[in-house]
């Protein structure tokens, strides 16, 4: 199914870009789980419009063509996420 493929890419995203603040909490806070739909969304459209270079499932790696939209996966995540966000990566 496509969208747990991206979910499961989204969910790698914010770890990294959380530093892994939500990991392993249980529950899962409501925030965090419409991020990772947010961003799966994100993902899909990007990929529908040809902007991925390379992928890697594993520890999230993903490449993206120059002027693609796909560069906004942390504007779309800090909608949801802003305070846990690593204000050290990313356009704020």
């Amino acid at each position: 199914m496509e969208f747990e493929r991206f979910s499961k890419l989204a969910e790698d995203f914010l770890n990294f870009a959380t530093k892994e603040k939500i990991q392993g909490e249980d529950p899962v806070p409501r925030k965090a789980k419409m991020a990772v739909c947010a961003v799966a969304d994100e993902l899909a459209r990007c990929k529908n419009a040809d902007g991925i270079l390379t992928e890697k499932a594993g520890a999230y790696s993903v490449t993206y063509r120059d002027g693609t939209p796909c560069a906004n996966l942390y504007q779309t995540a800090a909608v949801y996420l802003g305070e846990l966000l690593f204000r050290g990566w990313g356009r704020c």
